[in-house]
Parts: C-alpha cells; structure tokens; sequence
C-alpha cells in the first residue's frame, strides 16, 4: 500500500496543490460568470422578476442536468456542466470549503492526480443516480422545484468517502491531544448533507449516495492497483505538454543524432599490418579459401601486398 502511495504522490500538475486550485477556481470562475449574465438582465429589465425568470430559462436550464431522461438525451452536455453551476452563494461558500477540506487531505495522501478524476467520476455518478431515480420514481422530486439537479455535492461526496477509505485512520490536528479521524468529519458530512434535502427528495439523496458509492469503488480498485482515472491525467498532461513551450523533448538515440545521414559505420576496426596478422590470414586461406575472408581482412591483404 505505501509503494502505491508512493509510486503515485508526484505532481503532473506542477504544484502539490494545482489541481486543487484548479478545481475550485474553475467553479468559482463559473459562477463569476453566471453573476455577470444575472446582473446584466436585472439591468436590462425592470421587473425583476421577469429578469430572473429569463435569467433561469436562457443560461440556468441549458447547463444544469434535468430530471427527465428524455430531456436529458437531447441535454446530454449536462452531464459534465451540472457539478459546476452554483445559483446561490452560499451554496458555493459551503461546497467550496468541503471540497477544499476533503481535497487537501486527499493531495496529501495520494499526491496530485486523484482529486480531479476522483471528483469527476463522483459527479458523473451522481448524474446517473439522480436521472435513474427520477425516471423510476416521477415522484421522487428533485433538488428544487424547478426539477434539476446542479452543485458539486455529489463529487465532493465522492472525494470525502475515498479518502476515508484510502486512509481511514488518518487524524486531523493531531497535535491537540491527538486530533480526530478523518471517518468522524466525513460523518458529519453525510449527516448535514442529507439533513439539508427534503426527505421525499429521493433523486438528491440518490445522486449523494451514487457519488459516495463511487468514490469507494474508485479508491477500492486504486488500491488494487487499477487507476480508473488514469486516462484522464494522461489527457490533461497531453494537453497540456502541447502548449507548453519548454515541454521536455523525446531525447534521439546518439547514433540518430550524429551518424543518421552517414552512409558508414560510424568507426570501423583495421587490423595493423604486422607480420603476425598476415600469416593468420595466408593460414585462413590455405585452410578455408580465399572467399572465407571478410572485406576487412581482403582489403587488408590487397594494402599489405602493395606495401
């Protein structure tokens, strides 16, 4: 177990805390964004209540996952966009200081290639978990009234549960007598984020559960020495590697770099022309014939024979 710990704690992202950073600044960048095309129809329109409704049909319900299976196969897209879209800050805040929580002791851990795939993987999960419980159940609700689901809550429920399982002893400020273990914070965790749900809310809870689900899957098989999300680093790190201008090049073999344009070998051995070397060759011939010498040895007897 520590040789795998071991063997994946590099860094492709640079920095131990990138991806990290990465996540959340993308979705804060992302509500940054929603922000500025709320403010810019609260502007637009007088009737605020016009503007928010315009605001949620034409930028909110494109990029959030609907309930319906048959909305979903003609928004397919969602399935990636959903975890990223916040409409409320305080929603954010709370997301944000979670992830950030489960995120850093999880970089800790496993080093820098996890968190990404690992909350990706959670949120696609959630997504399955939320559209198969709502086409099941046309009951079954959603996290709001307006039937969608959206937020990071399901990955961050997937990072908190595999970095329990990875680690479960793990103890947050060990050195206040001894701290606490990292199951009892992600117990709270559950317990506040399923407190927050309507209880007929069975497609949110279904979306919680699924994302925590995978993220013991996930880390259970990493631990087996599969990497679920191995091909998702080695994309980025391909992406990434091609805008880079000072990326590190395929270093060429010597003889490619310096003899790839020779016609020759770049050194070839020539028998010293001492009385010794020529017996052995007269010995050659007498024994095998003429044809049983090597162009090396011919063409050392035609330059001895002038000489």
């Amino acid at each position: 177990m520590q040789e795998l710990l071991k063997q994946n704690s590099y860094t492709s992202f640079a920095q131990k805390n990138t991806s990290l950073v990465v996540l959340i600044g993308a979705h804060l960048i992302v509500f940054a964004v929603l922000s500025f095309f709320k403010a810019f129809q609260l502007l637009r329109d007088s009737d605020t209540s016009v503007a928010l409704q315009l605001f949620h049909d034409k930028i909110i319900t494109p990029v959030v996952l609907p309930g319906s299976l048959g909305l979903y196969i003609n928004k397919f897209w969602t399935l990636f966009t959903y975890p990223f879209i916040h409409t409320g800050l305080w929603q954010l805040l709370a997301n944000m200081l979670w992830l950030w929580a489960f995120g850093s002791i999880l970089l800790d851990i496993t080093g820098n290639r996890k968190l990404i795939p690992l909350f990706l993987f959670g949120a696609l999960s959630g997504a399955i978990g939320f559209v198969l419980t709502t086409s099941i159940f046309p009951e079954a609700g959603a996290v709001d009234k307006n039937g969608y689901l959206n937020g990071a809550a399901p990955g961050i429920m997937a990072v908190a549960v595999g970095v329990t399982t990875i680690c479960p002893r793990y103890r947050l400020f060990a050195h206040i007598r001894g701290g606490f273990p990292i199951w009892m914070l992600t117990a709270f965790y559950i317990t506040i984020s399923i407190a927050a749900l309507p209880l007929a809310n069975l497609a949110a809870h279904a979306a919680l559960i699924f994302g925590g689900v995978m993220g013991f899957l996930y880390i259970y098989s990493y631990k087996q020495g599969l990497d679920m999300g191995g091909w998702m680093v080695k994309i980025y790190d391909s992406f990434i590697n091609t805008l880079n201008p000072d990326k590190p090049r395929v270093q060429q073999h010597i003889k490619q770099q310096l003899f790839y344009d020779c016609s020759q070998k770049p050194y070839q051995r020539k028998l010293k022309p001492t009385e010794k070397n020529i017996d052995d060759i007269l010995d050659k011939i007498n024994a095998y014939g003429i044809n049983s010498l090597t162009e090396e040895e011919k063409e050392f007897l035609n330059n001895a024979s002038h000489k």
